[in-house]
């Protein structure tokens, strides 16, 4: 009898989540590519594969829409509910948190069931100033049906959750509790959401079991740790010698407490000084305090400010930490957000406190806390970002991509030479969040050591993007927010290197360019950037035979070079003669089964005779200028409409800004990649008053070559 109970419950307390019909499917389809015509074509969706929802767009702008940032947020989302698959009215979404970062609004909403939460039901709208979304992402559950009143008690889900965890010898047990949807992998279930925590002996799990049926459907450790960290002197004692510093943003009340951090001891009192002079040998117990201190307060005012605002100031910080998990480690407590380093006893170990890339990897846990608390350190790609992206951190402040060469030196990870050097060999592997952070961040590192990307712009779009992920990213989640986070900032002047790089380490596909106008450079160069037919027609009047030879480097790949019906495709050049004095050689641009392009193609058209010329080479499109070019725009002064002309000689990334006379940005007119060529952009003013405004202009060609210029606008009403 009892049995069959049971069976009844589980059978009404779940429901198949992810049995999307074909209909839906098709119409969130019609829906993208209405939304791709209304709002252009630069657009990219990644759909998720269980679901067939949209688990991220990204990659353009869309038209402003008003209001504050979460009243803009629900337009957009309404007005494209279809494509979401999200109810009529969006009730079920409610409105979290919206952080602002560099003139990006970040707008969070949580999914609720009949006034439940849905765990991992999230959605995230990043709008600029001016009303515009760039990318909107996360998990949506739009089929959900489930009894919602539980059958078993919370002082019975807090009982069992003890005993399976055995935690009934931990005095002073503390719990938090919450009733969730969970989506599993096949089914919804009604479930006890529980954190579990106590500081002696120390402990902080997280348990959710099914409310109906007592089901433990997951239990993790949300203790953040690293195994064998430590920090002291500039470097750490395999580096450097001690040295004195000078210890900023005290408080002044004789204790290790400042702006950023506090420092407590676990093993004996606080180090005090009434005339804050802190120095005390290696023996002595408060040196490690000291160290700790000087690198929170470094990292966080000298490199973390710089990328960002925070949701906290203090951070308290214990050293000589030696219960669970163990003097040989150092972590991160979500419970109470504090931070600790063991001292590193037995072989192979040395005090996590002595090591200032430890100190950066714990704070960096605080970091990401702070930014998105559903990133945990779980066996997925998940835990892979949230334990690369604080030693990534880390290495681009220090400049050194080895951490814990001192304090554990049998761990240390290296972004620099990872031992999983491909997404494949991380598949696998077991996932572990150590193993796979050291994957993730040598991915990061690469694209920070790459040309045409600074290492503070690529320090910031790591860090933007951890505002943009949903609470459970993926590889690619992270890539597009960086993505959408440098069409954002920058223009989009290094998405097709963001892209390449996750791409060369096996993450997603390379870049590929817009379709382009191409166009010619020199006498005997032509460059495309285009699908599309070209015609070349060359002599030297006198008859002879030609060479001509298409040239691709090796690593472009799935292109093809064809004279009437002779094709040949993957190869480094293909040559051809004729011995007639005029004839023709059409080439036929194609995009290969590969469906990318490694990165924009050279066509060189060589001449084995003397003299030779290519006497004309044609396609039909806008002439291209010589020059870079921004012409002054008219008419000037203007109500309400300005039109202004501008020139590129080669495809370039463009940003076309306005400001005004205090600074302040007031309107972006072009953002991101446009062909070679002559080009109008008009900036319609009408909500804008009367006044000068300075037009800003930068242009970056395929060649590396750039162009800045400015010009004055005056709108007269």
């Amino acid at each position: 009898m009892k049995q069959a109970l049971l069976l009844l419950m589980l059978l009404f307390s779940t429901v198949t989540v992810f049995g999307q019909s074909q209909e839906n499917n098709s119409a969130r389809q019609a829906a993208w590519k209405t939304f791709k015509n209304v709002e252009g074509g630069s657009w990219n969706i990644q759909w998720e594969e269980r679901s067939g929802l949209p688990k991220s767009i990204y990659g353009g702008f869309t038209k402003a829409y008003q209001g504050n940032p979460e009243t803009a947020a629900r337009s957009f989302l309404t007005e494209y509910r279809a494509m979401f698959s999200m109810r009529s009215g969006l009730g079920d979404l409610r409105h979290r948190i919206t952080r602002e970062n560099r003139g990006v609004n970040h707008v969070t909403f949580d999914q609720y069931y009949e006034g439940i939460r849905v765990e991992g039901g999230e959605y995230r709208v990043h709008i600029q100033t001016d009303g515009r979304v760039d990318m909107a992402n996360g998990s949506y559950y739009p089929d959900i049906e489930v009894p919602t009143t539980p059958s078993i008690s919370i002082n019975d889900a807090i009982r069992a959750a003890i005993t399976q965890l055995e935690l009934s010898t931990h005095e002073n047990l503390k719990t938090e509790s919450e009733l969730v949807i969970w989506p599993g992998d096949e089914t919804y279930h009604l479930a006890w959401k529980l954190i579990l925590f106590s500081s002696e002996p120390m402990a902080d799990w997280e348990f959710i079991s099914d409310a109906h049926s007592g089901m433990e459907l997951i239990r993790q450790n949300r203790i953040t740790h690293v195994t064998g960290t430590g920090d002291v002197y500039p470097t750490h004692p395999g580096l450097s010698s001690v040295s004195s510093r000078s210890l900023y943003r005290l408080t002044g009340n004789g204790t290790l407490t400042g702006t950023y951090v506090k420092v407590e001891n676990d093993a004996a009192s606080n180090a005090f000084a009434a005339n804050h002079n802190f120095t005390y040998n290696t023996s002595s117990t408060h040196f490690d305090e000291v160290n700790v201190y000087y690198y929170v307060d470094d990292f966080r005012h000298n490199y973390i400010a710089n990328l960002g605002s925070l949701g906290f100031t203090q951070i308290t910080a214990h050293v000589h930490s030696n219960n669970w998990p163990g003097p040989n480690n150092a972590w991160f407590l979500r419970s109470n957000k504090h931070i600790y380093f063991g001292d590193g006893t037995g072989s192979g170990f040395n005090p996590f406190s002595r090591e200032e890339k430890i100190i950066h990897h714990e704070y960096g846990h605080a970091v990401i806390y702070d930014l998105n608390s559903g990133i945990t350190s779980s066996s997925d790609e998940e835990g892979a970002i949230s334990e690369g992206t604080p030693d990534y951190f880390s290495g681009a402040y220090t400049g050194r991509s080895l951490i814990l060469e001192y304090a554990a030196y049998n761990y240390r990870r290296d972004m620099a030479s990872p031992y999983l050097n491909s997404y494949s060999a991380y598949q696998a592997s077991n996932k572990a969040p150590h193993t796979g952070g050291e994957f993730f961040s040598a991915v990061l590192w690469d694209l920070r050591g790459k040309s045409g990307i600074s290492g503070s712009q690529a320090d910031f779009l790591v860090f933007d993007a951890l505002n943009r992920v949903s609470g459970n990213p993926n590889f690619i989640e992270f890539r597009n927010a960086m993505i959408a986070a440098d069409n954002s900032a920058y223009g989009g002047v290094h998405v097709y290197l963001i892209q390449d790089t996750f791409a060369d380490w096996g993450i997603g596909t390379h870049f590929v360019p817009p379709l382009l106008t191409a166009y010619i450079s020199g006498d005997s160069y032509l460059q495309s950037y285009a699908t599309g037919n070209w015609t070349a027609t060359a002599s030297n009047g006198s008859g002879s035979t030609y060479n001509f030879k298409w040239y691709v480097r090796p690593e472009y790949r799935s292109w093809s070079l064809a004279r009437n019906e002779t094709t040949s495709s993957n190869v480094d050049y293909f040559s051809m003669s004729a011995a007639a004095s005029n004839f023709d050689i059409k080439v036929d641009v194609t995009r290969g089964s590969d469906e990318f392009y490694m990165e924009y193609p050279f066509l060189v058209f060589v001449c084995s005779e003397d003299p030779c010329m290519v006497k004309e080479i044609a396609k039909d499109g806008p002439a291209v200028p010589d020059v870079f070019s921004l012409e002054p725009g008219y008419p000037n002064p203007f109500n309400p409409t300005t039109t202004i002309p501008l020139g590129l000689p080669e495809a370039s990334q463009v940003s076309l800004k306005v400001y005004n006379i205090t600074g302040q940005l007031v309107a972006t007119l072009a953002s991101g990649l446009m062909s070679a060529g002559f080009h109008e952009v008009k900036w319609q003013a009408d909500r804008f008053p009367s006044g000068m405004y300075i037009l800003h202009m930068q242009a970056i060609g395929t060649s590396g070559d750039a162009h800045r210029t400015v010009q004055k606008l005056t709108l007269l009403k």
